[in-house]
């Protein structure tokens, strides 16, 4: 389906194309072409397809996370960047505390991994595929970390006190 309107204040022209995730199965690449002052102006437009599923990880406090995007349904490698809440790649903030890896495609598959080393707090990451360049758009997807508390649970150990306590009464 096509669309165009005129924004007579600004005097531009926008098409717009809307292809149907139904109607379109692989990669496809569109070319709109125009006319202005005589001269024909081209520009490509490239759809890319594919699946991503986030898996998130649960830790004791203190222990390593390695969370991960399975990206799956590729023809090529996919540039991903691991964001924190306020937006920082923290791939690019300290190796000492986050190794990202952004993976290869194998067979049509790429996974992209972010350690998250000396886990102390319950968090969410962002991953973020750019199917280009930079400037194309992106895709994102939240990846939860789950840091538990690192204290044992009331155990064996407080029920043997509690029982020394009762026989000494």
């Amino acid at each position: 389906m096509e669309t165009t309107d005129y924004d007579s204040n600004t005097k531009q022209q926008n098409m717009t194309l809307i292809v149907r995730a139904a109607q379109n199965t692989q990669d496809t690449k569109f070319k709109c072409q125009y006319e202005r002052d005589n001269n024909t102006v081209a520009l490509e437009i490239s759809i890319y397809l594919f699946l991503v599923t986030p898996h998130g990880s649960t830790v004791k406090s203190g222990n390593t996370a390695t969370l991960s995007c399975v990206i799956t349904d590729i023809v090529k490698n996919l540039t991903v960047t691991w964001e924190n809440a306020t937006g920082t790649n923290v791939g690019e903030v300290d190796a000492t505390k986050y190794t990202a890896v952004q993976g290869n495609n194998v067979g049509g598959t790429q996974t992209s991994t972010l350690e998250v080393k000396d886990a102390r707090k319950s968090e969410n990451f962002t991953c973020t595929l750019y199917p280009g360049t930079k400037a194309l758009p992106t895709y994102s997807t939240k990846v939860e970390l789950v840091v538990s508390s690192a204290l044992r649970p009331f155990g064996t150990a407080a029920l043997l006190v509690l029982s020394a306590l009762q026989h000494a009464i």
